[in-house]
């Protein structure tokens, strides 16, 4: 930061603070506002969040592609399980319909608790970091407090109107260990804004309700401000990964402050929104805002089951189930045309990457803690590749282009690059197979003296140029890839 700058920037800082965030601390806001980006984050590519709690008991959602919430009926065919809670209090939908037929019309939501527990007290999470490993996942992110309210650890803070709903067993604790251990960062998940074992809502049926149910009372701000602190405190978190808001009275600022203090590696997603206008901002950062500003932060954007068109200067986070639901739904083991192949998981993640962004893929075990093996197969499909792979994702960065096409467009290429003190070197990541040996690509010029290998298996590749053309002659051998990875060294000009 020049001098000049300086002189600009820090009276502007004060302003900001004293008379746009009243009882900001000055340090508070300055120790969030300058905190970069942890590298890990940027390097790390590919996590998953994993969904867990009483909603898997029931374990059912109507089998719906993810879309617009904010248009009119998506509540009321809402495919993600974990909303079951909500879901079945809506008349006439059909998880209001599947409960009473499974359960009968009394049956209270409050009686998956005991259910769960029991379950989750024999789940095997050791099993879950083995999977995560094999599967090249390099940070984890558990729901410790979704949407119901339920908490995944014995908290010191329960609940003052349920104080048994939530675990004797330290799932939030045992999954930090199990990750860990296999050295993955481990993240943690909290719904802020929504707690329906706290207060009784009506369900959220619109964009009113939605914004209407969030609750705003003082006993729940400090009973949020304690769990989130405690979870900080106890476990350490790699990630703070906050759901759809905060209740206005919460002290975020001071929050991420003594956040980042204890964890300068840390990482905060964007749901921290604690006005409309915040949210508004929130839903245009995935349109192509790439300001933050100075009344909000972030380390990096969440947009769900959505990719991005171009390369994003800010940094981001698609997140997705393997199937429609994030949570465990019984139907989508029944119908499993919907769920991503191995191979769509692993062009999703190579598209992801190309432009500046992280795959968070969602994973939802069974109340037991098995996951479904068409999930687990996914998962071992993208850690196979990665295994001769990896290099062209981890710790790249995006390329000046994402998207590109060879053999006049019936190849679909992805770059990703990787600066170093030899000239660097640009990954082409090719999502379909070549028909034959010899591949065209457009647009890139090599200099002479420049290689171009297989990274797979280190092999050189003869190339030639031929005006705007660069011709690569392919070996005979090449096996079928969901992707396959070229590098050149040194970058193009």
């Amino acid at each position: 930061m020049t001098k000049a700058f300086r002189k600009i920037a820090l009276p502007l800082l004060v302003f900001l603070v004293l008379f746009l965030f009243p009882g900001c601390d000055l340090e508070d806001y300055r120790v969030v506002k300058f905190h970069p980006l942890p590298e890990w984050f940027q390097d790390a590519k590919f996590g998953v969040l994993v969904h867990y709690g009483p909603y898997t008991v029931p374990g059912w959602a109507p089998l719906e592609e993810p879309g617009d919430f904010t248009q009119p009926g998506y509540f009321f065919t809402n495919p993600y399980a974990e909303w079951y809670w909500n879901s079945m209090k809506i008349p006439g939908s059909p998880v209001w319909e599947y409960h009473r037929l499974n359960y009968g019309e009394d049956f209270n939501y409050f009686l998956f608790g005991p259910q769960f527990a029991d379950a989750a007290s024999k789940a095997d999470l050791e099993a879950w970091g083995d999977l995560f490993e094999a599967a090249g996942v390099r940070y984890a992110v558990i729901t410790a407090k979704h949407h119901d309210g339920y908490c995944l650890w014995p908290t010191d803070n329960p609940n003052p109107y349920h104080p048994d709903w939530h675990t004797q067993r330290d799932l939030v604790g045992d999954f930090c260990r199990s990750v860990r251990s296999r050295g993955i960062r481990a993240g943690i998940y909290y719904s802020a804004s929504y707690d329906w074992a706290f207060r009784e809502t009506p369900p959220i049926t619109d964009m009113v309700s939605l914004l209407n149910t969030i609750l705003q009372d003082q006993d729940y701000v400090d009973y949020v401000t304690a769990q989130w602190n405690e979870l900080v405190d106890k476990y350490g978190p790699d990630v703070l990964w906050n759901d759809i808001a905060l209740p206005g009275g919460f002290d975020r600022w001071r929050f991420w402050a003594d956040y980042y203090r204890e964890n300068p590696e840390g990482a905060v997603n964007d749901r921290w929104a604690q006005n409309p206008l915040e949210l508004m901002y929130n839903l245009s950062i995935s349109e192509g805002c790439e300001e933050i500003p100075a009344f909000y932060h972030f380390d990096f954007f969440t947009p769900e089951y959505r990719p991005m068109k171009d390369v994003r200067k800010l940094k981001w986070e698609t997140c997705r189930g393997i199937g429609w639901s994030f949570a465990y739904n019984r139907l989508e083991e029944e119908e499993t045309g919907h769920l991503l192949t191995g191979e769509q998981a692993i062009e999703m993640l190579v598209d992801v990457v190309s432009k500046n962004g992280n795959l968070l893929l969602g994973i939802g075990p069974r109340a037991d803690g098995t996951i479904p093996e068409a999930q687990q197969e996914v998962l071992r499909e993208i850690g196979a590749w990665l295994r001769y792979n990896g290099e062209a994702i981890y710790g790249t960065r995006a390329f000046r282009v994402a998207e590109g096409t060879a053999d006049g467009g019936a190849i679909r290429v992805r770059f990703t690059a990787r600066e170093d003190e030899q000239g660097g070197r640009l990954y082409v990541i090719l999502l379909d197979r070549p028909e034959g040996r010899k591949l065209t690509l457009e647009g890139l010029r090599l200099s002479p003296g420049s290689t171009i290998r297989l990274v797979k298996d280190g092999r050189e590749l003869r190339w030639r140029r031929k005006g705007d053309r660069l011709m690569v002659f392919l070996p005979r051998d090449l096996e079928p890839e969901p992707a396959y990875c070229l590098v050149v060294t040194p970058i193009p000009d």
